[in-house]
């Protein structure tokens, strides 16, 4: 597993808040980038990170090799997937028709967004992203957005 991917710190009787990460941030975990490790360690003490079935489905695509598969496979173990059911396809229909500046107006542009976006929407939790491109530029009210300057020496 790479450095920073050690499980949920906690004080006890007190459950952490949930947060939900997008696949830029995790790419960038398995990259070894030791700026995505050291947020993800903070994320992890402060929060109950989870990720949602599309950006884990985003992860995987992204592989080139079965070994590549598995040690994804195995850092996904470490985070609470979430699924998406029928309300979070409502709600991801809605961000696209709300913000086609954001997800397109067309299905496969910011499809995977949407339902990320959908499922931080549905559980009540915020989402913490890269994506500046997406998530920055145009504030969507309905959800908490926290967009990682990976520019920066500390995310």
């Amino acid at each position: 597993m790479t450095s920073g991917a050690s499980g949920t710190a906690s004080t006890p009787g007190k459950a952490l808040e949930k947060c939900l990460l997008d696949s830029g941030i995790l790419i960038q975990h398995l990259r070894a980038s030791p700026q995505a490790a050291a947020y993800l360690t903070k994320l992890r003490v402060e929060s109950n990170p989870c990720v949602s079935v599309a950006t884990a489905a985003e992860l995987l695509v992204g592989c080139s090799t079965e070994k590549q598969v598995q040690a994804t496979e195995e850092f996904l173990k470490a985070f609470e997937i979430l699924p998406i059911d029928y309300s979070v396809a409502q709600r991801a229909a809605q961000l696209i028709r709300s913000y086609p500046g954001i997800f397109g107006k067309e299905i496969a542009r910011g499809f995977a967004d949407a339902l990320i976006a959908a499922t931080a929407w549905v559980h009540g939790i915020a989402l913490h992203t890269l994506n500046v491109r997406h998530f920055a530029r145009t504030p969507i009210p309905e959800i908490v957005v926290h967009v990682v300057d990976q520019t920066a020496d500390v995310w």
